[in-house]
């Protein structure tokens, strides 16, 4: 799998989602806020959805992070994305871990109204992931 499974998995998943007439964008732009961990400093930021697919009546945002868990600023990017389908992805870890992770951002970035679906690939396991109040 080694270094070129980001790209290989952004690839089928763009040949997918064209196959069911999704029009898709790699890298597609998103300004959002992001925080700063160290400082606890909220500021704009320019960045990049790794895929988009926009159907008649669904846009999908997938972001894939080829570690261990979804990266800080990946889930900042997916929940503050428009999409109405967000997609989370890693190449290992457990689900368990990547879930806490989704939720400790939800919560330090007051966004508890969205839902992301986690595929873990090590552990072929999936879990849509919300706010528990949601």
């Amino acid at each position: 799998m080694g270094s070129n499974l980001h790209p290989l998995l952004i690839m089928n998943l763009e040949r997918l989602l064209r196959m069911y007439n999704y029009k898709v964008q790699r890298e597609s732009p998103l300004f959002h806020d992001h925080l700063t961990l160290s400082t606890g400093n909220v500021q704009g930021k320019q960045d990049y959805v790794d895929l988009l697919g926009i159907g008649w009546n669904c846009t999908i945002a997938i972001e894939f992070d080829s570690c261990k868990s979804l990266r800080y600023n990946s889930i900042e990017k997916l929940l503050q994305s428009d999409a109405d389908v967000l997609i989370g992805i890693v190449k290992d870890g457990t689900l368990n871990y990547n879930k806490e992770r989704i939720l400790e951002v939800m919560n330090e970035s007051g966004i508890t109204d969205r839902k992301v679906l986690l595929i873990v690939m090590s552990e072929k396991s999936s879990e849509e992931v919300r706010w528990q109040g949601y």
